[in-house]
């Protein structure tokens, strides 16, 4: 943690972390819930989800026969959020703890084990590198991928190498050139008639230090209130959001003192003694399963580090309100806007729609509005569509400090690539 003095009582604190994760390029989806606690009766603890790295895995050495010798149990502590606000269920993020205790660290050296990854060494050894590419999906919403290390060719260090050997590739091949960090692919030049092929950069690829095609074995337990019925029946999932749940996450939600807890959701069996009448409704072989809502905060501090964000607007040329009352007129709008009668479950949400309400709530106040990540590697315009699960509804958490006046939209303030 580095504490830095500003002058006139500031300060700004910065720190470093470090996440591991565990992905699968296409055959397994990890599902993971952070605040479900599932107990085991018979062993009278309460387990975990988690990922075992075999030990008939090789060692992470080039061309080692040898096996790692020992399993690596891995503990799942959360998953990524893609930028529309959907979980990748194609990787969960693991640490080094206990199964059964998270604040124990069993092995911090676990990765460098599994990997052979060496801090702060050159790191060429063939088993560390995990290639990724950014897709754009057919939202204008980008996507980044696990790809199979077999489509990389890098056991080149630079593009002068690269250049020596490009012809003995097919047309196409990607390459990486591990000590410029740079992806190459070779494409024909029609301007001459013998084959000629010319690199060009790819900077829809990236890497990060990993290893791929490893053996493992992942484990997801369920809790016993999730109900499975083995008899020819229609299983129905109603979702429900009751008054009183509601009042309290809004009162959770907009409180910026830190003294108003996050309220539990209603149990299935408060809601079935709740709305118990609705069992009358169905048909005899049919089961209804009462669920209660799952709000997804947007923007603020109690948002999902992925979906928080700043609302930049610019202040209207014939107004003379202060930035206070133009922050705070706007924050009413959005939460007028974001008021649960005006959204249902699975529903997607559109800045362009919340931009065009603000400019007819707030018209006299604010020329323009637009809506910035937090997150610094996002770019301008990944917030401007996320979508909800099935049993999702919006809550705006933001906060006045996420509503900034500017004198005007520059790149940076955009921050455009």
């Amino acid at each position: 943690v580095k504490v830095t003095f500003n002058g006139t009582n500031a300060y700004t604190i910065t720190y470093r972390s470090l996440n591991y994760y565990f992905g699968s390029v296409a055959d397994t989806r990890f599902t993971f819930n952070r605040d479900e606690i599932v107990y085991d009766p018979f062993s009278g603890k309460i387990i975990q989800d988690f990922v075992n790295v075999l030990s008939v895995n090789t060692q992470p050495k080039k061309r080692s026969t040898q096996s790692l010798g020992r399993d690596y149990k891995i503990n799942i502590v959360g998953q990524t959020t893609q930028s529309d606000g959907y979980i990748n269920d194609f990787e969960v993020e693991v640490a080094a703890t206990d199964v059964n205790n998270r604040q124990l660290i069993v092995n911090p050296d676990f990765f460098n084990e599994v990997t052979g990854y060496v801090t702060g060494g050159t790191n060429t050894n063939i088993g560390v590198y995990t290639f990724f590419e950014t897709v754009i999906d057919p939202f204008n919403l980008s996507r980044q991928y696990v790809i199979p290390s077999s489509d990389i060719v890098y056991a080149y260090s630079t593009i002068s190498q690269i250049e020596v050997v490009k012809y003995d590739y097919p047309l196409g091949q990607v390459f990486y050139a591990y000590t410029e960090n740079k992806f190459y692919a070779s494409i024909q030049d029609y301007t001459v008639l013998t084959p000629f092929y010319i690199m060009t950069l790819q900077p829809q690829y990236s890497m990060l230090p990993g290893r791929q095609g490893m053996s493992f074995q992942y484990r997801h337990n369920s809790n016993n209130t999730n109900r499975i019925d083995p008899a020819t029946t229609n299983i129905i999932d109603m979702y429900v959001v009751t008054q009183s749940y509601y009042t309290a996450y809004q009162n959770y939600i907009q409180d910026t003192t830190g003294t108003i807890p996050l309220p539990e959701r209603p149990t299935m069996t408060e809601l079935n003694q709740d709305y118990g009448k609705i069992q009358d409704y169905k048909m005899l072989s049919d089961s209804v399963i009462l669920n209660s809502v799952v709000f997804k905060p947007l923007f603020g501090p109690k948002a999902d580090a992925a979906l928080q964000g700043t609302i930049k607007v610019i202040k209207a040329s014939n107004t003379s309100a202060s930035d206070s009352e133009i922050r705070s007129a706007v924050l009413t709008a959005m939460n007028t806007y974001f008021n649960v009668n005006n959204w249902d479950f699975g529903d997607t949400f559109y800045f362009s729609e919340l931009s065009a309400y603000l400019h007819a709530q707030c018209g006299d106040l604010i020329s323009s509005a637009v809506l910035v990540s937090n997150d610094p590697e996002k770019l301008f315009g990944d917030l401007y569509e996320i979508k909800c699960l099935p049993y999702e509804i919006f809550a705006n958490a933001a906060t006045p400090n996420n509503i900034v006046v500017v004198a005007a939209l520059t790149p940076a303030e955009l921050r455009i690539a």
